[in-house]
């Protein structure tokens, strides 16, 4: 079955709240050649959207410029221990189940709050937010119970959000 290139781009922006501009500027190709990159890289939708994230965890561990420090790490968890978020969105995935994402202002929060905590400035931390706001933080067609589990998850695709910024 020939890679639905949509299919793909919707699925990077579920999983990391990355945009189609997003994976252009991590490619260095043009936008409309994006499509054909990723053709290179692999001959299915699977094959192709895991080495999209490898692509991408790679560039996220060579070039960061932010490194989240274990005390910054405590910080932001404690920002959000006792954060009473607001109810979560549905939203439809690109495999067609669905799951939850933050609501604008709980990404707005998150986003800025930990920005504050780790000295990111405005620009980065709203280009968080968006990311944030995007992408589906419980991947469940269960809504998830607001507890520690909830909380951590938040945390972590919070720092690998933060250690992606500025480098895509």
């Amino acid at each position: 079955m020939a890679p639905d290139f949509a299919f793909i781009k919707t699925r990077v922006g579920d999983d990391l709240g990355l945009s189609a501009d997003d994976l252009v500027q991590l490619f260095g190709v043009q936008p409309n050649t994006l499509d054909t990159h990723l053709k290179t890289l692999g001959k299915d939708n699977k094959t192709i959207f895991e080495r999209v994230l490898a692509d991408i965890d790679a560039v996220r561990i060579g070039y960061r410029l932010i490194t989240v420090t274990d005390e910054q790490i405590d910080a932001i968890r404690r920002l959000l221990s006792d954060y009473l978020f607001h109810p979560l969105i549905t939203q439809a995935m690109a495999d067609g189940s669905v799951g939850w994402r933050l609501s604008g202002d709980d990404s707005q929060f998150v986003a800025y709050r930990a920005a504050d905590v780790v000295n990111m400035d405005f620009d980065w931390s709203d280009v968080l937010r968006t990311r944030l706001n995007r992408l589906v933080i419980w991947p469940d067609s269960a809504a998830p119970t607001i507890d520690q589990k909830f909380r951590d998850r938040v945390v972590d695709v919070t720092l690998y959000l933060i250690e992606l910024t500025g480098i895509v």
